[in-house]
């Protein structure tokens, strides 16, 4: 069945307000490949939103996969809390190994995991 494999609308951040807030007003989770800004949202679930600029990575291929992971490991944490995600990639993303980049995304996602039940508690 196809819908636990897509991304669906209401799983973005769609609007550039929804992405400048949470750029402005979230708070930063990052390792060496990638940058999470969170922030909560009334939603009831988290939505996910890809900034991944050119200048750091400048083949669109690249940019494309880097995206595919990052939602991959988004739709396989089904049980995310209810927070506004913006991925951004660091300059020290290596595209060359997309597994690192997936490693990366799982990570960062078990971390806000980590700390919703930790402050829930």
């Amino acid at each position: 069945m196809l819908s636990n494999t897509t991304f669906p609308r209401s799983r973005r951040l769609l609007k550039r307000l929804d992405f400048m807030r949470v750029l402005k007003s979230g708070k930063r989770v990052s390792d060496s490949q990638l940058s999470f800004a969170i922030l909560a949202n009334d939603q009831g679930h988290a939505r996910l939103g890809l900034a991944i600029a050119k200048r750091g990575v400048p083949h669109a291929v690249d940019r494309n996969a880097i995206k595919r992971q990052v939602r991959e490991a988004f739709r396989l944490h089904s049980d995310l809390p209810a927070v506004d995600i913006v991925a951004l990639t660091r300059r020290s993303t290596q595209v060359d190994d997309l597994k690192k980049i997936r490693n990366s995304a799982d990570t960062l996602f078990g971390r806000i995991i980590q700390h919703q039940r930790r402050v829930s508690t």
